[in-house]
């Protein structure tokens, strides 16, 4: 009797016990299924977003208060330099947090500082700016108003002398290497506008998606093969923004021939290598190499890969697409500058989507009618020796393409045309 009553006595503690092990496994399942949130950090002034990460001041000394809202556990660093700048808090918690910014008075040109806010891995850089003494403010400029004023300058070489900022997006990628020099990128503005820049540094750290905020007083704008070029040091430069996605603009080469897009980003619409069996991005022993572009109509455009490009080995597409890249011009002439091989994702290496091209004239007509219009138009160059470059030229009237090698020592350059069929014709003559 007592036997079977510590058996069921035995049995009901293990069923006790199976029942908490279930329970305690069921609670520990469900905070798994807790729903993740990203660290999150932003400010406020007197309750409004503002339109950009600043606090502005006039020259006079004063204080402002923000609201920083965050949640996580957030810090405060204040950059070195900015010693006229005082803040109140350093650290916080999640939640809502007043924080007063306090400033000295400003004897001299207008200045500004950075401070950053820290939660966990979200970050934002917040800028405050001072007006001089004599009251001048940092006022923001688009990049197509900075290329007019540089126009309208009319010099070769204009230094900015004001307390003027730009806005703009690093569409450039220094990682994939498609650049002739460390010291080179591009920019681009809200508005779609680009522009070529160049640092005064051996190398930049840019990367690309980073927003910059660009202290253009002392920045040089110039011109180099025909792009417009901003010259700055990136102690005048602050990254306020990563990853920032830029879209590029759809085209055709067409539109590219016909247009003005120096700087921009694009998405070049149904195209296609023209020459491509067995060829890379890159060849020769110069510092970049074109590869042509085409579309059905026979419209072109070269695609310029630097030796330095990660890419550079890699073989070229067999069939056609949509092609991304950043366009600029050098001696007139359009080049498409790939960042990486995500901008030929779009590409078919199938050969049966490659357009049929046009068969050349009919017989007593022309084989090939080049007018460089579209500056080295069908003709593609090929470097063997030096630097330098086919590039079009009008004179009386007339558009034609020319080469020299004037201070820039010895030179081979091959200007090639198309491939063509001449095995039917008994007769071909070349006139101009």
């Amino acid at each position: 009797m007592n036997i079977k009553k510590q058996q069921k006595w035995r049995s009901i503690s293990l069923l006790v016990f199976a029942f908490t092990a279930s329970l305690f496994l069921f609670t520990n399942c469900g905070s798994d299924d807790d729903v993740y949130v990203a660290p999150q950090v932003a400010f406020t002034e007197n309750g409004v977003v503002p339109e950009r990460n600043e606090v502005s001041f006039s020259q006079e000394a004063g204080s402002k208060t923000i609201e920083i809202t965050s949640n996580r556990e957030w810090t405060i660093t204040k950059e070195a330099n900015a010693d006229w700048i005082d803040i109140t808090l350093i650290k916080g918690e999640e939640g809502k947090t007043a924080v007063t910014i306090t400033v000295k008075s400003n004897n001299g040109s207008a200045r500004k500082g950075f401070f950053t806010i820290e939660a966990s891995t979200a970050k934002i850089a917040i800028r405050v700016n001072q007006a001089s003494v004599d009251g001048k403010e940092f006022k923001y400029y688009t990049i197509q108003e900075l290329r007019n004023m540089y126009t309208e300058s009319g010099k070769d070489t204009w230094t900015v002398t004001e307390p003027l900022l730009l806005e703009a997006v690093v569409t450039s990628d220094r990682v994939g290497g498609n650049s002739t020099s460390l010291k080179n990128g591009f920019l681009q503005d809200k508005n779609g506008v680009g522009l070529t820049f160049r640092v005064t540094e051996s190398i930049h750290e840019f990367d690309m998606g980073d927003e910059l905020s660009l202290d253009l007083e002392g920045a040089v704008f110039s011109q180099y093969a025909g792009a417009v070029q901003l010259g700055f040091s990136t102690s005048k430069a602050m990254v306020q923004a990563t990853g920032v996605a830029v879209a590029p603009k759809e085209v055709t080469i067409e539109e590219v021939n016909s247009g003005n897009y120096d700087g921009v980003l694009v998405k070049v619409k149904d195209v296609q290598f023209q020459e491509y069996t067995g060829l890379a991005y890159f060849e020769g022993t110069a510092s970049a190499h074109s590869r042509t572009l085409e579309n059905k109509d026979g419209a072109k455009i070269v695609a310029r890969t630097a030796r330095y490009a990660k890419f550079k080995d890699e073989l070229l597409p067999k069939g056609s697409g949509n092609i991304v890249g950043i366009l600029s011009v050098f001696n007139n002439n359009w080049q498409l500058n790939i960042r990486n091989l995500n901008d030929v994702k779009e590409m078919s290496n199938d050969e049966s989507t490659r357009y049929a091209q046009n068969t050349p004239g009919t017989p007593g007509g022309d084989i090939l009618n080049e007018p460089f219009a579209a500056k080295i138009g069908s003709f593609t160059e090929h470097r063997v020796v030096g630097e330098a470059d086919w590039f079009g030229h009008s004179y009386g009237g007339e558009e034609y393409v020319r080469v020299t090698g004037y201070e820039k020592g010895a030179n081979e350059n091959w200007l090639v045309s198309p491939a063509m069929n001449l095995s039917e014709v008994t007769d071909a003559r070349i006139k101009h």
